[in-house]
């Protein structure tokens, strides 16, 4: 899954969309669902969630 969200990230970006695009190193897929007790999973979901109110804002 990682490869398609670089290439969708880069399409996107081509298309001119503004795109932020955080690939998570060493991260398995669903992650964000262990935000209770995985450090990463948090600061990711925290980063995320700030990106999203400031695009909002």
């Amino acid at each position: 899954m990682r490869d398609q969200g670089d290439r969708y990230a880069r399409k996107l970006a081509d298309a001119g969309v503004p795109v932020q695009h955080l690939p998570v190193k060493g991260a398995i897929h669903g992650f964000l669902s262990f935000t209770g007790s995985v450090q990463l999973s948090r600061d990711i979901l925290n980063q995320l969630s700030d990106a999203v109110a400031t695009a909002f804002n």
